[in-house]
């Protein structure tokens, strides 16, 4: 081939992928949904991986965008997500329609990483019956009798933070130890009304 014809192949390669990219970043814009204004490759969140946070993120444009729009379009990378900035259609989503709503589209394998799969990442059928076996652990009774063995638990664990270190190996281990012991008081006093 020649050398002309090998560059005429690359720039129209790269000029098909540039429309794919483009095309998948109208997808709001086709819905007629308002969107923030995507990067290349990267979506709405070019800064979340080297100096803020996905939610610190979310929050900006949450908030550059409240009031203005009840749903703006975003992008997680190519993926296209919904930010609600309504309070009603929040509501929509989270009560009225929920069973609609409840897939989240985030990572978990059950396999490789047990502890991924949770309710918040686990969709479909697996998060209904898990729902069902953990809704009767949260009704407003057993949360209230939980509550106050969760604030001593947290003023325990402030006390303990006070308490002057000698160095950083020793606070390292006494916070391991710490931590450890005060999760499993709490749950223990949680089920059985006992205190360890």
């Amino acid at each position: 081939m020649e050398p002309l014809d090998i560059l005429i192949s690359v720039v129209m390669v790269c000029f098909g992928v540039y429309l794919l990219i483009d095309r998948r970043f109208q997808y709001w814009t086709n819905r007629n949904v308002p969107q923030s204004k995507p990067e290349l490759v990267f979506g709405n969140v070019r800064e979340v991986s080297q100096t803020i946070h996905l939610a610190d993120k979310f929050r900006e444009i949450y908030n550059e965008l409240k009031g203005k729009h009840p749903l703006v379009g975003v992008y997680l990378f190519f993926k296209p997500v919904a930010l609600i900035t309504d309070l009603e259609l929040l509501k929509c989503v989270f009560v009225k329609d929920f069973q609609y709503f409840h897939d989240r589209g985030t990572y978990y394998n059950e396999k490789r990483d047990p502890l991924t799969a949770h309710l918040f990442n686990i969709e479909g059928q697996k998060w209904k019956n898990l729902r069902n076996k953990l809704s009767p652990t949260f009704t407003s009774g057993k949360m209230k009798m939980m509550f106050p063995t969760i604030i001593a638990a947290g003023k325990q664990f402030k006390d303990f933070m006070e308490e002057p270190f000698t160095s950083r190996w020793t606070l390292n281990r006494r916070m391991e130890w710490r931590v450890s012991r005060r999760m499993r008081s709490v749950c223990v006093r949680s089920v059985s009304s006992v205190t360890v």
